[in-house]
């Protein structure tokens, strides 16, 4: 599974999982130049989890 980074003016993070704030997560996707897919899948105690695919193209 891929790893996705988080920046802004307060704190950067790399990992696979990350709290939502306010019920709401960004989630900025590093290219390696490579293509294939990634799957980005979300999870709450409280919500149906979902998942999107997406394709990337050299």
């Amino acid at each position: 599974m891929g790893r996705w980074y988080i920046n802004s003016s307060c704190f950067q993070q790399k990992g696979n999982s990350r709290k939502a704030w306010k019920g709401r997560a960004l989630v900025v996707v590093k290219s390696n130049y490579e293509a294939g897919e990634i799957k980005l899948s979300v999870t709450s105690p409280t919500l149906e989890e979902s998942a999107i695919n997406i394709k990337m193209v050299k």
